[in-house]
C-alpha cells in the first residue's frame, strides 16, 4: 500500500481518482501538474507514464499552433473520437455550439468531443469558419488527405464584370509570413488596388481589386505557395479572361474606326460615317472619352449621341466663350429640342420650370450650381431630371484643387451617362489623365492615382511626393499600352489624317460670342443711322459722301473690335489650351497690339508691315518653334504669301468687305504641304457692326463666285450693301 505524505492526503481526491483510472493522467491540468512536480516519483509507482498523445490537452494545443486557423472552429482527431474546439470570440460560437449539442458531443476542458463520423463532418461543414485537420478527414472516412479542409478559403477569387477580386480571409491577414507572400504575389499585377475593410457592418473581407486579364498569372504564383494556403477560383476564369480578350479587341477597333452602318433619323443634318462610329462605341458604356483631333465635329457628335440614346435632359458644361456655339449647334441639330444657357453665381431652379432639353453652364460658375444640378438629377412630376452630362474641353478640369474640378467630380459621380470631350487629353505630361479618368469611374481600372503615376508616369518617390519620369524612351513602350488601355475602355479618338477623304478641304465655323459691354457701340451705331439717313438716301449721295460713310463705318467697326477683345482674348486662350497651333486674324492694328500683349511669347507676328524680312522671320519661327503656337497676322498685309502650314485652325476677330480676301488669309493654312484639313474659325457677336459683315460675306452666291469664278466685289457697290442694312432699306438710284 502506498504512504502518501500529509501534502499528498490533502489531494487525496485527485490521487484516488488517479488509481481508479490511470489514464485520466491524460486529462490533467497544466497548472495541477506544475504544482505535484514533487509527487512525480509516487505517481511513477502507479505504472508506466501514459502515451502522450492519449493527453487531450496536448491534441488541443497542437490544433491551435497554426495561426491561420485562428477564429475558426478547429476540429481535429482525439482517441478515436473528433475534437471540437469552439473559440469564444468566432462569430459562429452560437452555431457552433448547437451542431455539438446535436451530435451529443461532450465537453472535456476547452474542447467538445464528438462521434468520429461523415454524419458529424458533414453537420460541422456547415460552419462558414471551419478547419478540419487532416487525420480528422480520414477518421470520419473521408479519405486520404494530404491538406487541411476548410469552409472559408484563404484566398477567395470573386471575378466581376472587368475586374477580378481577390478576397483575403482574416485568418490569412492574421499571418505575417505567409501574409507578404501572398501580397507579394498580387501586387504584381499592374492595376491592383487594396481595398480596406469596413469598419462599419456589413463586414467586408480584406480585398484586392485588380484587371481581370491580370487574375491568371496572380492565380499561378499563389499556387506556387504550395499547400500552405487554400484557394476558391472559379472553373471558368480563364474563359472569362478569353471573352474578355474579345471584347477589348472589338473595342480597340470601334475606337479607331472611321465608318459605320448605323443609320440616325432626327437630326437636323447629315452625320459623317466617322462621327457615326463614335454612336456605336459609346452604346453600351456609361461614360465615355471623345478626344477626336480639333475639327472633326465633337460638338455634332455629343449632341447626336443626345438624340440617338434619347438622353433628355442633358447638362452641357464648357469654357464660357462656347456656350452660344453650344446653343447655336443644339438648335441646329436637335429640332424641336429646347436650351437654355446659365449665367451668374446665383443657382435658381427656376431657371428649369420650362423643362428645358439641353441646359449650358460654363466651367466658371459651375461650383455655385453644382448642388442643384445634382438635386434636379432626380425626376419629378414637372422635370424628368438630368439623364447625361457633357463636358467639352475636359482638359480644363487637370486640376484636382479647382472648384471647377471638384464641381464637375460630383456631378459626373452621380449623372447616369457622361461624355467628356477634348482634343487634346495631355497637354504635358500622362499624369494630367488622372482627374479624366476619375471623373470617368474606370480611373480603378489603372490602379487608381498612384497606381497610374506610378506604372504610365514611371513616377519615383520623393521628398516631395511622386515626381513623373521625363525619358521619353523609357515612356514610349507603356504610353503605347496606356493608349491602348484607354481605347479598350473609355476612350475613343481618331485624327485628321484617318478621316481626310471624308472631310472638306476647309471648314468654316461662325462662332457668336456676346462682348461684355457694348454701351458705347450702340450709341455710335445709333448716331450713324441718325446720320445716313439724314445724308446719304440714294446711290449718287453714297458716291458723293463715300469717304464719310467709310470713316463712320469704320469708327463701327473699331468700337466692335474693342468690345468683342475680352471675349477673344478668352476664346484663344481657351483653344491655345486644347490644340497645338492657331493663326488668328485681325484688321486692326489695335487688336494685333492686344493679342501680342496677352500672349507675349508664345506669339509671332509680322508687325503689320511690308518688311519682308521680318514677315518671314516671323513665318520661320512660327513653323519651326513648337513655342510658338499663334501667329497674329493682318488680314491686308498678311494675307497673300505667307505659309504657314504649321498650323490647321486659322481665326477671325475681324472681317473685311470681300469674301476673297478672307479665303487668301484661310489659304495661309491650306496650301502644298499642308497635311490636315483646315478649320476656319469667325468670332461674331450679332449685335455689334459683326451682323452686318456676316449678312454681306455669307451670301452664297458671292462666297461662291469670289472663291471659285474670280468674280470680284466693289467697295461701292458693299458700301451701298452696309448702309442699306443700317438704315434698313435698299438705296435707290
Amino acid at each position: 500500500m502506498l504512504a502518501f505524505s500529509p501534502q499528498a492526503k490533502a489531494d487525496a481526491g485527485f490521487f484516488r481518482a488517479i488509481l481508479a483510472r490511470p489514464e485520466r493522467l491524460a486529462g490533467v491540468e497544466h497548472e495541477m501538474w506544475s504544482r505535484l512536480n514533487k509527487y512525480t516519483s509516487i505517481i511513477g509507482d502507479i505504472g508506466p507514464e501514459p502515451d502522450p498523445s492519449l493527453r487531450l490537452d496536448r491534441t488541443v494545443t497542437a490544433m491551435r499552433k497554426p495561426s491561420s486557423t485562428g477564429g475558426r472552429v478547429r476540429v481535429g482527431v482525439h482517441q478515436g473520437r473528433l475534437c471540437v474546439v469552439i473559440p469564444n470570440t468566432s462569430g459562429v460560437f452560437s452555431h457552433a455550439m448547437a451542431i455539438v449539442r446535436e451530435l451529443r458531443g461532450k465537453r472535456d476542458g476547452d474542447a467538445w468531443l464528438v462521434p468520429a463520423c461523415i454524419e458529424s463532418l458533414e453537420a460541422l461543414r456547415e460552419l462558414p469558419k471551419l478547419h478540419v485537420e487532416p487525420a480528422a478527414a480520414a477518421a470520419c472516412g473521408v479519405g486520404d488527405h494530404d491538406g487541411a479542409i476548410t469552409s472559408e478559403p484563404d484566398v477567395d477569387v470573386r471575378p466581376d464584370g472587368d475586374s477580378c477580386y481577390f478576397e483575403l480571409s482574416d485568418d490569412l491577414v492574421a499571418q505575417g509570413d505567409l501574409r507578404a507572400k501572398v501580397l507579394a504575389c498580387v501586387e504584381m499585377a499592374p492595376g491592383h488596388r487594396y481595398e480596406r475593410k469596413r469598419r462599419r457592418p456589413p463586414a467586408r473581407p480584406h480585398r484586392f481589386v485588380m484587371p481581370l486579364d491580370e487574375a491568371p498569372p496572380v492565380v499561378k504564383l499563389l499556387k506556387h505557395l504550395g499547400r500552405r494556403i487554400s484557394m476558391r477560383v472559379p472553373d471558368n476564369l480563364n474563359a472569362l479572361v478569353d471573352e474578355l480578350a474579345a471584347r477589348r479587341v472589338s473595342a480597340v477597333e470601334q475606337s479607331e474606326a472611321s465608318s459605320t452602318d448605323l443609320e440616325i433619323d432626327g437630326l437636323g443634318g447629315e452625320l459623317r460615317p466617322f462621327q457615326k462610329a463614335l454612336l456605336v462605341y459609346a452604346e453600351h458604356r456609361p461614360t465615355v472619352l471623345c478626344a477626336d483631333q480639333q475639327g472633326l465635329g465633337k460638338t455634332i457628335e455629343a449632341l447626336a449621341w443626345l438624340h440617338h440614346r434619347n438622353l433628355f435632359p442633358a447638362l452641357v458644361i464648357c469654357p464660357p466663350s462656347l456656350k452660344l456655339n453650344w446653343q447655336r449647334e443644339a438648335r441646329k441639330w436637335l429640332p424641336g429640342r429646347s436650351s437654355i444657357i446659365l449665367s451668374g453665381t446665383k443657382a435658381e431652379q427656376g431657371r428649369m420650370l420650362f423643362s428645358p432639353d439641353v441646359v449650358i453652364i460654363n466651367y466658371d460658375i459651375l461650383s455655385a450650381w453644382a448642388e442643384l444640378i445634382i438635386e434636379l438629377m432626380k425626376p419629378s412630376e414637372s422635370w424628368g431630371g438630368f439623364k447625361a452630362a457633357i463636358a467639352d474641353e475636359c482638359h480644363l478640369v487637370k486640376n484636382f484643387k479647382a472648384r471647377r474640378t471638384k464641381a464637375a467630380a460630383k456631378i459626373a459621380a452621380k449623372m447616369p451617362r457622361v461624355m467628356y470631350l477634348t482634343g487634346t487629353p495631355i497637354l504635358n505630361r500622362p499624369s494630367e489623365f488622372v482627374q479624366i479618368l476619375k471623373h470617368l469611374r474606370v480611373l480603378s481600372d489603372f490602379g487608381g492615382a498612384t497606381g497610374f503615376k506610378k506604372r504610365y508616369c514611371l513616377a519615383q518617390e520623393t521628398q516631395f511626393g511622386l515626381k513623373d519620369s521625363e525619358d521619353v524612351e523609357k515612356l514610349e513602350p507603356v504610353l503605347r499600352e496606356l493608349n491602348r488601355k484607354l481605347r479598350e475602355r473609355v476612350m475613343i479618338r481618331r485624327l485628321k489624317v484617318d478621316v481626310l477623304k471624308e472631310l472638306p478641304p476647309k471648314q468654316r465655323t461662325i462662332v457668336p460670342i456676346e462682348a461684355p459691354n457694348i454701351t458705347e457701340y450702340r450709341k455710335a451705331e445709333e448716331d450713324c443711322i441718325k446720320w445716313l439717313r439724314e445724308n446719304v438716301g440714294n446711290r449718287a449721295a453714297l458716291r458723293a459722301q463715300g469717304a464719310e460713310v467709310l470713316v463712320r463705318i469704320n469708327l463701327l467697326r473699331k468700337l466692335s473690335l474693342t468690345a468683342k477683345l475680352p471675349v477673344l482674348l478668352r476664346w484663344i486662350r481657351d483653344f491655345l489650351e486644347s490644340s497645338s497651333k492657331l493663326v488668328f486674324f485681325c484688321h486692326f492694328k489695335e487688336g494685333q497690339h492686344a493679342l501680342m500683349d496677352e500672349f507675349g511669347d508664345r506669339a509671332v507676328w509680322t508687325g503689320g508691315t511690308s518688311n519682308a524680312a521680318r514677315k518671314q522671320s516671323a513665318v520661320d519661327a512660327f513653323q519651326a518653334d513648337p513655342s510658338k503656337r499663334l501667329f497674329v497676322g493682318s488680314i491686308k498685309r498678311d494675307g497673300l504669301g505667307l505659309t504657314l502650314t504649321a498650323a490647321s485652325d486659322v481665326g477671325f476677330g475681324e472681317f473685311d468687305w470681300t469674301p476673297a480676301a478672307m479665303e487668301q488669309c484661310e489659304d495661309r493654312c491650306h496650301r502644298i504641304g499642308a497635311v490636315d484639313a483646315v478649320n476656319t474659325w469667325w468670332l461674331a457677336d450679332e449685335r455689334l457692326f459683326d451682323r452686318y459683315m456676316l449678312a454681306m460675306l455669307q451670301r452664297k452666291d458671292r462666297i461662291v463666285r469670289a472663291a471659285t469664278e474670280g468674280e470680284q466685289v466693289t467697295q461701292e457697290g458693299t458700301l451701298a450693301e452696309l448702309v442699306a442694312g443700317l438704315i434698313g432699306s435698299p438705296l435707290g438710284d
